[in-house]
């Protein structure tokens, strides 16, 4: 499992996303909503880092699979790797 982090990334709504930091969570953010960087200004907000399943929004918990993971590992295995 890699040393990469869980995020949490406002865009109009809250997505959880695994990336290695927080440009990369950015990135992940956009490509879930499909956002397409034409030079016009797209604000994201800053995303905040995730140390524990009881920060997630609802309705993510740590059972979730994030956005940009492998499909496969949990939100919880992702938290318990990077402590």
């Amino acid at each position: 499992m890699s040393s990469s982090k869980i995020y949490v990334v406002n865009v109009s709504v809250q997505l959880v996303v695994q990336a290695d930091d927080e440009m990369g969570a950015v990135r992940v953010a956009k490509k879930v909503v499909q956002v397409e960087d034409h030079g016009a200004p797209i604000y994201v907000a800053e995303p905040i880092e995730v140390r524990s399943a009881g920060f997630l929004p609802r309705p993510w918990d740590g059972a979730a699979l994030p956005f940009g993971g492998d499909g496969e590992t949990t939100i919880a295995q992702v938290l318990e790797v990077a402590q």
